[in-house]
């Protein structure tokens, strides 16, 4: 059903909500935040689509979105791994260990990167009515830059720093990847598939320099914004472009 036929008054309480899930990771522990987060985002699904509210944020579970979320769930782990393990992210002072946890690992992982791609790919992306941005690559430019405006608000609110250009143009590029990706597959698992991965290995380790623990925001700088997270934003965003499936209608 096109989001156009949904009542106008239940998506604009649902998106207003929506948006306003990322503030209760400033107030409750990461595992609460995001699980509660993605209830919010179920259920505000379903109180705009009822049965259809799998649709209406982009879950698709057929056979061949399974193995995308798989696939590149795989790949994107990979990828990261050998940013942070093998080329200890370009810092010799920077020591990485393994750290356990496995539930906040995966609540987190799983559960944060749900949301933020219901919200900037399906809902941003997927539910912008065509008179505003008509064209399929601007939508994937507005989304990029979202993505990357989210992070660097997030870490200046939660840290007080600010986001280098290099961690901010990788996250730009990161997010045009997943939104082509979105837009070309009809569905959100393959792009939700690559960013849990992703989340899976850099929340995994734990970085610290001189026996102190440094900050998540710096860990952006570390990984995202090294040479070879750079490179690799790069390469997925060139590879997104030539992407094989048929793009879904929006």
């Amino acid at each position: 059903m096109p989001v156009s036929e949904y009542s106008r008054t239940k998506l604009f309480f649902c998106y207003l909500l929506s948006f306003a899930t990322p503030l209760l990771g400033f107030v409750l522990p990461a595992v609460w935040a995001s699980l509660l987060s993605c209830a919010v985002l179920i259920g505000l699904a379903y109180f705009v689509a009822g049965r259809q509210w799998k649709a209406f944020t982009g879950l698709k579970f057929t056979q061949s979105s399974v193995l995308w979320f798989a696939g590149l769930f795989a790949a994107s782990s990979i990828l990261v791994w050998c940013v942070v393990v093998l080329g200890q992210s370009g810092a010799k002072a920077v020591s990485v260990r393994w750290q356990s946890g496995w539930l906040l690992i995966l609540v987190t992982v799983l559960m944060q990167s749900f949301a933020e791609e219901v919200l900037f790919r399906t809902y941003l992306t997927g539910h912008l009515p065509a008179k505003v941005l008509s064209r399929p690559s601007a939508v994937i430019v507005l989304s990029g830059c979202v993505f990357s405006l989210a992070h660097l608000i997030n870490y200046r609110a939660a840290e007080g720093v600010y986001l280098s250009w290099s961690p901010l143009l990788a996250l730009f590029l990161l997010g045009t990847s997943g939104t082509r990706l979105f837009l070309r597959q009809g569905h959100l698992l393959g792009a939700w598939g690559f960013h849990a991965g992703w989340n899976f290995v850099r929340f995994s380790y734990e970085f610290s320099s001189h026996g102190q623990r440094v900050a998540e925001s710096v860990t952006f700088e570390l990984i995202e914004g090294s040479r070879a997270g750079l490179v690799i934003a790069c390469l997925l965003a060139l590879a997104a472009v030539f992407h094989p499936a048929a793009k879904a209608s929006r």
